[in-house]
């Protein structure tokens, strides 16, 4: 919303099925998506109208579910279960009504996620299946089946622990709850890369090429760039290459459970596509960022406390931002250029403590990277290569090294950037033919006279 002092309420926002479990943004700001937590129930409230639109028998509440984000057309992706069997309805951006639905090959689906570029949608099964995900193409087509395993008929693993899709939605990243990581080309959906802890070696065939590099507890500084956070007494922090071999510390489960947890919990592509950053939940202080060029651990970054979330910046693909659950208001970000990290310490004097969320902020006319740091009580702003801001119309070939630092506000940070276009009027859904043509998967290849 462009004006600050604007605010709604939604009144009854669950209606007569209990609490509300879940609220989040829809496809603009000025709509959203309210799950109770009872009957499965997803509420769309439009903020400019006040009316509503239902949609029944949502599988869960905080999970499956996405929005894509094809230049084409926005579909909404929901996982039903309104009996025996996992449904997928897909819905029209602004107006919700369902262009389609399929029933899928699921025991108990477990999640969805559509690629960045809107052409697949990937759906995850259960974690007594093994590892299985199914591929489906925009328009609702089964494309391919992944099974865990060096043969598709083989069943291997814990079940699906995560999975990510690369930024150009080539590549799809799939992660166990064991040590394995595996990396699948979306034209083939066949194995590039397998990430895990084991000795380097390959298996050829016709049908897929699978590496597998080195992954272990133990780093040495001979195959490996190793940076480690050293604690001061002070608050002031700093990195420093590791010269001898280091053992990692392994996390400790908490009692009742008393087993330890395995596998990758965060894992994130830079907007190139060319870097992969990844968290073992086993090994929960480490930072593994992958070179998939070469298909090896390029750095491992030690740090201090656990680590919370990482993000790499959208546009600037070399910056990775690394945030941890200490208290203190530090900030850390890693610089693939000069392959080395840096802390920024206590952007403010407030102390946010470690609930808070850092995020990348993108848009306004700021021409250095932003980082927006905030929780409840409040938020700070942080450059870590200073404040620079563009003013006035810019050409291509301007030097932005010569913008002014000026004194900023949150209004020069956040403002330029494209108006949100409004939603249509809200209507009831009913299933049928629909005027919104879903989006082809396999257009690229009619348009360069594929057949």
């Amino acid at each position: 919303m462009k004006d600050a002092q604007w605010t709604a309420t939604v009144d009854n926002g669950s209606g007569s099925l209990g609490r509300i479990a879940n609220v989040e943004f829809g496809n603009s700001d000025s709509e959203i998506l309210v799950f109770s937590g009872f009957g499965g129930l997803l509420t769309v409230w439009s903020l400019l109208t006040g009316r509503t639109i239902e949609i029944k028998d949502a599988k869960f509440t905080t999970k499956g579910y996405d929005q894509s984000r094809s230049t084409n057309s926005a579909i909404f992706a929901l996982l039903t279960r309104p009996a025996a069997q996992d449904i997928i309805t897909l819905h029209a951006s602004n107006s919700y009504a369902v262009l389609k639905s399929y029933i899928l090959p699921t025991s108990d689906a477990q999640g969805l996620k559509w690629s960045p570029n809107g052409r697949w949608l990937a759906v995850w099964d259960t974690p007594a299946n093994g590892i299985k995900i199914h591929i489906y193409t925009a328009d609702g087509n089964l494309y391919r089946t992944y099974v865990g395993g060096d043969h598709v008929d083989e069943l291997v693993g814990l079940g699906v622990k995560s999975i990510e899709w690369s930024s150009d939605g080539e590549y799809l990243v799939v992660a166990g709850h064991e040590k394995d990581i595996v990396l699948l080309s979306t034209r083939t959906v066949s194995v590039l890369g397998l990430l895990r802890r084991a000795e380097i070696c390959s298996n050829l065939n016709q049908f897929c090429v699978a590496v597998r590099l080195t992954y272990k507890s133990t780093l040495r500084p001979d195959s490996v760039c190793i940076w480690q956070e050293q604690p001061t007494l002070s608050t002031s922090r700093s990195y420093a290459t590791a010269t001898k071999p280091i053992i990692l510390s392994t996390a400790h489960a908490p009692a009742p459970e008393n087993r330890p947890s395995f596998g990758a919990s965060i894992m994130t592509f830079n907007s190139g596509s060319s870097l992969l950053a990844t968290k073992d939940d086993n090994m929960p202080t480490t930072v593994w960022i992958w070179d998939l060029a070469l298909m090896k651990l390029r750095v491992a970054i030690i740090q201090n406390s656990v680590v919370k979330r990482l993000s790499w910046h959208p546009k600037k693909r070399n910056l990775l931002l690394i945030q941890t659950s200490q208290p203190e208001a530090n900030l850390h970000i890693w610089d693939a250029d000069v392959n080395q990290p840096h802390i920024i310490a206590h952007p403010s004097s407030l102390r946010l403590g470690n609930k808070a969320e850092a995020e990348w902020a993108v848009g306004g006319q700021q021409i250095t990277p932003t980082i927006i740091y905030g929780g409840a009580d409040g938020c700070v702003f942080a450059w870590p290569e200073g404040r620079r801001f563009r003013h006035g119309v810019t050409t291509q070939h301007e030097d932005p090294e010569v913008a002014s630092d000026e004194e900023d506000s949150l209004y020069a940070i956040l403002s330029g950037q494209e108006s949100t276009p409004k939603a249509d009027d809200t209507q009831a859904i009913t299933e049928g033919a629909v005027d919104f043509p879903l989006e082809d998967t396999f257009q690229f290849r009619k348009d360069i006279g594929v057949h």
